[in-house]
C-alpha cells in the first residue's frame, strides 16, 4: 500500500474517521408510577426500568399496552395473588415485576433468546425485585413462541416431576401475559400454541391469557383482530373483550387515525378444559 492511496487528512483508504460510525445508543431509564390507591403498604409506589438504547425487537420502548395492563392488574390483585404467571415477549418486564410485587407465587419472564434483551430483563428484575429473584419466585428465560415449552413449565412443576410428564400435568401457569405482541401477524398461531400448552387445565381454576394491544397500524387492524378469531375458532379459547381506553398515540407522526393509535384494548382468553372421553356403551 503506497501513500498516494491515502484520502482525507492522514487516512489510508481502509481507515475510518473517528466519527464515521454512529455510537451505539445508550440505555435509558424510565419510571412507571403506580396509582396510589392500588399500592399496598410497604410496596414501592414506582418502578424504575432500564430500556435498551435501540433494538430491532422493540426492547427500547415501554409500550402503552404494558403500562395500561399493569395498572389493570394492580387494581385487581386477586388475578395474580398466589398464582403462577408467565409473560411472553416481556421487553422491560413491567407487568411481571408488578405481578411479583402483588403476591404472585411464581413469575417466569420470557423474551426472544437475545443476549441484550435477556440481559436487560435480568437488570430490571435485579433492581426491582431482588429478594424475590434471589429466592426463585421470579425467574427469566429465553423463549421462542411456538417452541417446546417444557423448560418453562419445569419452573412450576412439582419437585421430582419427570420432564416427559411436564406437558401433560394439569397445573401449569394460571396466567399468561401478552402485551403489544399481536402486531406480529405471522406469529399468531405460535403465540396461541404457547398459550394453549402453558396454561393450566385445572377445572377449578382454568388458565387465562391477558392480551393488551394497540392498533399501531390502523390499516392493518383487521389483521390484529384475526388473532382472536384464530384463538376462538382453532384453539377453542373463550374470548372476552374487557376494556378499551384511550391514552395518547405512542408515535405522533405515524400514519392513520390518531384516535385508533391512541386506544389500548384488552382481551381475556380462557383456556378450554379438556373434553371428557365418552363413556363406553
Amino acid at each position: 500500500m503506497t501513500e498516494d492511496l491515502a484520502f482525507g487528512e492522514g487516512l489510508t483508504m481502509f481507515e475510518e474517521p473517528e466519527d464515521y460510525q454512529q455510537p451505539k445508543p445508550q440505555p435509558t431509564l424510565v419510571t412507571f408510577t403506580r396509582h396510589a390507591a392500588n399500592v399496598p403498604h410497604g410496596s414501592p409506589s414506582a418502578v424504575e426500568l432500564r430500556l435498551l438504547g435501540n433494538h430491532p425487537l422493540w426492547g427500547h420502548i415501554l409500550w402503552n399496552a404494558a403500562k395500561h395492563f399493569t395498572h389493570y392488574f394492580d387494581a385487581r390483585k386477586a388475578l395474580v395473588q398466589n398464582k403462577t404467571v408467565l409473560e411472553l415477549g416481556a421487553g422491560a418486564a413491567l407487568p411481571s415485576i408488578v405481578a411479583a410485587l402483588n403476591g404472585a407465587r411464581k413469575v417466569v419472564v420470557t423474551d426472544y433468546p437475545d443476549v441484550d434483551l435477556l440481559g436487560n430483563i435480568e437488570y430490571n428484575l435485579a433492581h426491582s425485585v431482588p429478594a424475590l429473584m434471589k429466592q426463585g419466585t421470579v425467574q427469566h428465560a429465553g423463549y421462542i413462541w411456538g417452541y417446546d415449552p417444557t423448560p418453562l413449565l419445569q419452573h412450576v412443576a412439582p419437585p421430582g416431576t419427570n420432564a416427559a410428564d411436564v406437558l401433560t400435568m394439569p397445573a401449569k401457569f394460571d396466567v399468561v401475559i401478552l402485551c403489544d405482541l399481536i402486531f406480529n401477524h405471522s406469529q399468531h398461531r405460535n403465540m396461541l400454541q404457547s398459550c394453549q400448552q402453558c396454561l393450566t387445565t385445572d377445572p377449578a381454576k382454568p388458565g387465562k391469557a391477558f392480551v393488551f394491544f394497540t392498533h399501531h397500524r390502523p390499516n392493518l387492524a383487521h389483521c390484529d383482530m384475526a388473532f382472536f378469531d384464530l384463538a376462538r375458532d382453532k384453539f377453542g379459547f373463550k374470548v372476552e373483550h374487557i376494556l378499551s381506553d384511550q391514552l395518547e398515540p405512542m408515535f405522533a407522526q405515524d400514519p392513520g387515525d390518531p384516535m385508533v393509535r391512541a386506544t389500548v384494548h384488552g382481551y381475556q382468553l380462557t383456556k378450554p378444559l379438556p373434553t371428557a372421553a365418552p363413556s363406553p356403551s
